[in-house]
């Protein structure tokens, strides 16, 4: 009976030890395909930061599910605003408006691309289902490459 008790608790130990495991993703590009990828970055370290700016208007905007993730957008301005005419725009590659700069941070993103547009930015919409009423709510980060200080 012991040997019994003490094999099934070893099983139980051999089974957690090993679903514990994490699996790491293996790369599947062949080796070209991986130096090409790094080319343009050998021999070179460039420090990179990143001016972070929340969408401000993503719950006025229809559609946005097809636009959760992370990519590259753009940054535009929209002098046209009626409430705002130093609005800057936050357009999805395909040119779909998916919200602004919050007013407090225009004039900040405004020298950070030193006032030159279209400027390019990196994007991350999420999107989060509410538990009581079930409707998805919408929000977002856009990232603005700064230029290294010489501090």
């Amino acid at each position: 009976m012991l040997y019994t008790v003490l094999f099934i608790v070893a099983i139980l130990l051999l089974v957690a030890v090993t679903s514990n495991k994490k699996r790491v993703p293996t790369d599947t590009r062949s080796d070209e395909e991986k130096s090409a990828a790094t080319a343009p970055f050998r021999g070179q370290v460039r420090l990179v930061r990143y001016l972070k700016v929340n969408i401000a208007g993503t719950s006025h905007r229809q559609g946005l599910y097809k636009y959760t993730g992370k990519y590259q957008g753009t940054i535009i301005p929209e002098p046209s605003n009626e409430h705002d005419h130093n609005a800057l725009m936050i357009l999805a590659p395909d040119g779909h408006h998916l919200g602004y700069v919050p007013a407090d941070d225009t004039q900040i993103v405004r020298d950070t691309v030193h006032n030159t547009f279209p400027a390019p930015c990196q994007i991350e919409l999420h999107r989060k289902r509410d538990q009581y009423d079930g409707h998805y709510y919408y929000w977002g980060e856009a990232f603005i490459e700064q230029e290294p200080s010489n501090n």
